[in-house]
């Protein structure tokens, strides 16, 4: 099925949204749009090549700035991930995971701090990217003490 062959418009409506956050989160390469997309709605046998994929051409300054913070706070031994997951419970078992991987390494780290490609959504579409973060052992102090220091590399 073609964008113009008779697709619900509501469903059309929905792909171009998923398109448009995927090609703005520039996380992905065209092929891997619509890889996702045809993984996300497979059981309507949809030709994605009508639709218009295009990735935008611009340096992203806040991706670096974030990149940076993100490099500053592994070299504090925080698990510091782009991208992780969906949601904020997908996130946290994917830093959990990584935890028990560093550990099973011989590493021991502090905490962790992420957001997730709801965050990603949220950012494109209203500006702002949630983060989250905390300890691995549900301390509460220990989890603040990462905070206010991802805030402070955030801020720099």
């Amino acid at each position: 099925m073609m964008k113009g062959d008779y697709m619900d418009s509501d469903l059309v409506e929905e792909i171009e949204y998923i398109i448009t956050l995927l090609t703005k989160s520039g996380f992905f390469s065209v092929d891997e749009i619509v890889e996702i997309l045809e993984d996300q709605f497979i059981d309507e046998e949809i030709d994605f090549s009508g639709f218009e994929i295009l990735l935008e051409e611009s340096s992203n300054q806040n991706f670096s700035k974030l990149e940076n913070a993100f490099v500053k706070l592994a070299g504090e031994n925080i698990v510091a991930v782009h991208n992780c997951g969906y949601d904020i419970e997908e996130g946290v078992a994917d830093a959990f995971e990584l935890y028990v991987h560093l550990i099973n390494n011989k590493f021991k780290p502090r905490g962790f701090c992420f957001y997730t490609i709801e965050d990603v959504e949220y950012a494109i579409f209203d500006n702002k990217l949630r983060i989250t973060f905390g300890d691995f052992e549900n301390d509460e102090s220990k989890a603040l003490e990462i905070g206010k220091l991802a805030s402070k590399y955030f801020k720099r």
